[in-house]
């Protein structure tokens, strides 16, 4: 079901995963939709995200060859001129290792739930992984949106 950004974020509060805020930066599948979310006034992310977001990035490049070297230096920079709060780890590692535990993802993965669940904000993700496992705990699946459900 498509959500609109104003009903997925009606104070325009929203936790981005790494797998959004590449698409910020890179033309991938959702890209446009990763788009809209630079509308709200306000993203937040665990501190981890930049470094999981330029690896990426760095993955393109250099594994995959998709993007040249340069081409990375300057997604990575376009990606650090994006305003997101960044929330700090020790506030959310307990929570996550809980998370990490039950669901079966990694630590990585469940500091965006963790935050989610410390804001009561959607987590926007791109990462299937962690939407299907997420969507399976009932205390955070109505937290967890998928980001091609995002209407533009």
């Amino acid at each position: 079901m498509a959500r609109g950004i104003g009903s997925l974020a009606p104070d325009g509060l929203a936790v981005i995963d790494a797998s959004v805020a590449i698409k910020w930066v890179v033309s991938e599948p959702l890209a446009d939709k990763a788009a809209c979310l630079l509308d709200l006034p306000v993203r937040h992310a665990p501190a981890h995200y930049l470094a999981e977001a330029c690896n990426a990035i760095w993955a393109m490049g250099h594994i995959r060859g998709e993007l040249t070297q340069q081409q990375c230096a300057d997604r990575v920079a376009g990606l650090c001129k994006i305003p997101v709060i960044e929330a700090p780890l020790a506030g959310l590692a307990a929570e996550a290792a809980r998370l990490s535990a039950e669901l079966g993802i990694t630590v990585y993965d469940t500091l965006y739930l963790a935050l989610a669940l410390k804001l009561g904000a959607p987590l926007v993700t791109a990462d299937r992984k962690l939407f299907e496992r997420a969507r399976g705990r009932a205390e955070i699946a109505s937290l967890v949106v998928w980001l091609g459900d995002i209407a533009v």
